[in-house]
């Protein structure tokens, strides 16, 4: 009740013709508001625009709900996220790739570039894709403790410090070893200083020889570069356009249609020779869909061959001597000196890259014992293996 001449009342639809007859026309009734899905069903038929609107947004987000916004990756230890991402890119699992491709496929190709999983899950959160990785360890086979073995060099290098755990030390530092040499012995002979020694009494005896050997190592490589190189140079002449990238494609007016830098108008010109493109993202949306705008310049540049310069062929060199490093030297080596060495031919540069390093060379390797027993009348002699040779 309002005051004394007006009341406000609320009434479901099915209740309103009695309402109606009630008052008769003693009473003026206005209706205020309406609600309820037939009402709002109304109210869209009159407002067409406004339904179109909502159907736009709700196919928009069912649309947007098809594809990826974000990538979780978990459980990584010893490779990188970087790594795993680069790889997942590779397979096409990005963002603003659709949910529906083939995680099977995806998992597949994590397994085939790191050797060291062993397990990969992918799940789904809306549009979040979580992807779990589990490492295996990867742990080289040991030589068991009662094993009896060898410390053998693995690679060949002037041997710069011993140290024998156990066994015998039959090499000293400044000599030189060739790969599979015998470093420390596992054979230590027993030296009987009693006086009438009995003749079968055991001379030596066998050992899990353990120990570390450092030897200076020596790495040969040769690699090849280019003799010359292409210069750029600009001629001046430019061109603009714009870039525009959708899941699934892509459109760029930059391809076709050109404007002459310093004019104010558009016009069609002939397409540019080599150019050197440049590009400013202007607009970039993951939501409602994968879509980005970008401003395109490009410039124009004219191709000279030119000899490249021995600053520019060293610092290549340089930079390949890293990789060879890191690709083929083991994780203990330390580089203690290297050398390059140049040779030029018609069109290609010979590079010798020469290593000299610092490395524990020695590895274990078992070996096989046999005795030799006595000899009886009418016996005939044999040997009894007591271990096996790894």
């Amino acid at each position: 009740l309002a005051d004394e001449l007006t009341l406000f009342a609320r009434l479901p639809e099915e209740d309103w013709e009695r309402f109606r007859r009630l008052a008769g026309n003693r009473y003026r009734i206005q209706i205020k508001s309406e609600g309820g899905v037939r009402p709002l069903f109304l109210m869209l038929r009159k407002r067409r625009a406004t339904l179109a609107g909502l159907l736009l947004f709700l196919a928009l987000v069912y649309y947007q709900s098809l594809f990826l916004t974000e990538i979780q990756i978990e459980g990584y230890e010893s490779i990188s996220e970087g790594e795993l991402r680069e790889a997942l890119a590779a397979a096409g699992f990005q963002e603003g790739a659709p949910k529906s491709m083939d995680i099977e496929e995806v998992k597949l190709a994590l397994y085939r570039e790191f050797e060291e999983l062993v397990w990969v899950g992918v799940s789904y959160r809306g549009n979040l894709a979580v992807v779990s990785v589990a490492e295996g360890e990867n742990v080289a086979p040991e030589v068991p403790g009662t094993a009896v073995c060898h410390v053998t060099a693995r690679a060949e290098g002037f041997v710069e410090e011993v140290i024998a755990k156990e066994g015998l030390a039959v090499v000293e530092p400044g000599d030189y070893v060739r790969e599979g040499d015998i470093l420390i012995s596992g054979i230590v002979p027993i030296e009987d200083k009693s006086y009438g020694a009995v003749a079968d009494k055991p001379t030596e005896r066998y050992v899990h020889a353990e120990g570390e050997v450092t030897a200076r190592t020596f790495y040969n490589y040769l690699v090849f570069q280019e003799k010359y190189e292409i210069q750029k140079e600009p001629t001046g002449r430019k061109s603009f356009g714009l870039r525009l990238c959708w899941q699934g494609g892509s459109f760029d007016t930059a391809a076709f249609f050109r404007t002459e830098s310093g004019l104010g108008k558009k016009q069609w010109r002939k397409a540019l020779g080599h150019g050197v493109e440049e590009e400013r993202v202007l607009l970039k949306l993951a939501r409602p869909f994968a879509f980005s705008l970008s401003f395109v310049k490009t410039t124009e540049v004219e191709l000279q061959r030119a000899e490249r310069t021995q600053e520019s062929i060293e610092a290549e060199a340089r930079t390949q001597a890293r990789k060879l490093i890191r690709k083929n030297l083991p994780e203990n080596a330390e580089v203690v000196n290297n050398s390059l060495s140049f040779s030029s031919e018609e069109n290609i540069i010979r590079v010798v890259v020469m290593l000299q390093a610092l490395e524990e060379i020695g590895q274990e390797k078992t070996f096989t014992i046999t005795i030799q027993p006595p000899e009886e009348d009418g016996a005939e002699g044999g040997t009894e293996e007591l271990a096996e040779s790894g």
